[in-house]
């Protein structure tokens, strides 16, 4: 080779050398240098969704994840891979574009993230569908699980507040809604891990109103020294149609990112339907055999399972607000009817099963005529709560009949009669806004108003009489 050739030579090679080392500068590579082969991208996907039971996520315009489900699969982790097996590549500006369907056409959520070598999550938060006059709630997280160093003598918490509902929760850590919350959190914000020694158990509330419980999980958690791990509150506490209600979500931050709990809730409203002049206390409990809360085999520890109870003084004539309880795959809750708290004079117990994502209402009933001098105990209704709502500018109302005073009445409302007998349900469409039912039984009549909301089914509970003058009572709840 001649000496002109040779300098040739080495100017292309050290030309290629330059070139590649711009290559990987561009591509966040800093020393020491890890080349792709060595750590690529890893990154995990979170459907936190509450009206989504699958999506499908495009990211840079290919397919990441396809119809992946709300219920986590057992293969959740970090995934290096486009749906094609073509490698992720990082970006400081990555699109993300989240669709219901696999043919992408249904947009739920977009926006723009940064992809890097650390290992990282992508949380896809909020209503996909907005039911006016609902706000867009819809919200692309990515969390960075490599920011901070794991701690081999603590357990490191961070908590994602993934529920459109309510714009901030309180997490207390005493089990119960006590004291000063020990963290609020924001939603869709991403705290940073945070040192926990002893966790007795998890109480959420809305922010600034421990009475309003979202979620508690009454277990003294027992973790390992070193334990990395991520909490995503997820689900609704007013679903609407067949969305999800609350779900928290346990992950793990470690090197394999699986899933450590999915854990369910179901909701209850529970009716004084009674004329009882005493406040009816009504005890809620359930029991979940302790195998079924920790599916997944992951060395999280968690205490036999308790009871768990709530305890409600429902003044006769009355709805409370909606009660989420937490659940295992199979469990039994039983429902105590009361004239104290103490439930020693119990009127009422029965036991109930219920579904996940299941919402309920739990009725006392009243069996005595007004003023018959009878006093049988009071019976009780189980209702699958109204969970579908019509096309159109139209509310769904449930009526149900709980007056044993009227063993049949005639209603009319939204321009349609219909009977009801003693403890019968009815459905109706009826328009949004302000609206009127008309009760008649014989020659005694009553009316009401009520409002009808948009997409969001409620209910009309007809209630005993209290006077030897018809008036007809009524309660009504939002479902």
């Amino acid at each position: 080779m001649s000496f002109r050739m040779l300098q040739i030579f080495r100017v292309v090679f050290v030309g290629v050398l330059c070139l590649v080392g711009t290559s990987i500068i561009l591509s966040g590579c800093t020393a020491p240098c890890t080349y792709p082969d060595q750590r690529g991208v890893k990154i995990r996907i979170v459907n936190a969704m509450p009206d989504m039971p699958v999506i499908t996520v495009f990211i840079n315009g290919k397919v990441c994840v396809q119809d992946f489900p709300y219920n986590l699969p057992l293969t959740f982790g970090y995934i290096t891979q486009y749906h094609d097996g073509t490698p992720l590549v990082a970006s400081d500006s990555t699109l993300v574009v989240v669709t219901s369907d696999a043919s992408g056409k249904d947009t739920v959520a977009r926006g723009r993230i940064s992809i890097n070598f650390n290992r990282q999550t992508l949380v896809v938060m909020g209503r996909g569908h907005i039911k006016s006059p609902q706000p867009e709630t819809s919200l692309l997280a990515r969390l960075d699980d490599e920011a901070e160093q794991k701690d081999p003598n603590k357990t490191l918490i961070r908590f994602l507040h993934a529920i459109p509902d309510l714009p901030a929760l309180d997490i207390y850590y005493s089990g119960d809604a006590t004291g000063k919350p020990d963290t609020t959190i924001q939603y869709g914000v991403v705290n940073r891990h945070f040192v926990r020694d002893k966790v007795q158990g998890i109480t959420v509330t809305e922010s600034g109103n421990p009475k309003n419980v979202i979620f508690s999980f009454p277990h003294s958690f027992i973790f390992p020294n070193g334990f990395f791990i991520t909490i995503i509150i997820r689900g609704e506490v007013k679903p609407i149609g067949m969305d999800f209600t609350v779900s928290p979500l346990i992950l793990s931050d470690e090197a394999i990112g699986n899933s450590i709990l999915e854990l369910k809730t179901f909701e209850v409203r529970l009716v004084n339907a009674t004329r009882d002049t005493q406040s009816l206390w009504i005890r809620s409990t359930t029991v979940a055999p302790e195998n079924v809360l920790n599916p997944r085999g992951s060395n999280l520890g968690v205490a036999n399972y308790p009871n768990q109870e709530r305890m409600l003084n429902l003044p006769p004539k009355m709805t409370s607000e909606v009660i989420p309880l937490n659940m295992g795959l199979n469990y039994s809750t039983t429902f105590w009817f009361a004239k104290n708290n103490n439930i020693s004079d119990t009127s009422l117990s029965f036991i109930d099963m219920a579904q996940n994502d299941g919402r309920y209402s739990k009725i006392a009933v009243e069996e005595n005529l007004f003023n018959s001098g009878t006093t049988k105990p009071p019976s009780h209704l189980s209702l699958a709560d109204t969970m579908s709502y019509p096309v159109g500018d139209f509310g769904r109302v449930r009526v149900i009949n709980l007056s044993p005073d009227h063993q049949s009445v005639t209603i009319t409302i939204g321009g349609k009669n219909a009977t009801l007998n003693f403890k019968e349900v009815q459905f109706f469409d009826v328009p949004m806004g302000s609206q009127m039912i008309q009760i008649k039984d014989g020659s005694a009549t009553g009316s009401q108003a009520f409002t009808v909301l948009r997409a969001r089914p409620m209910s009309i509970y007809i209630l005993p009489e209290t006077s030897a003058t018809p008036t007809f009572p009524i309660a009504t709840s939002q479902d």
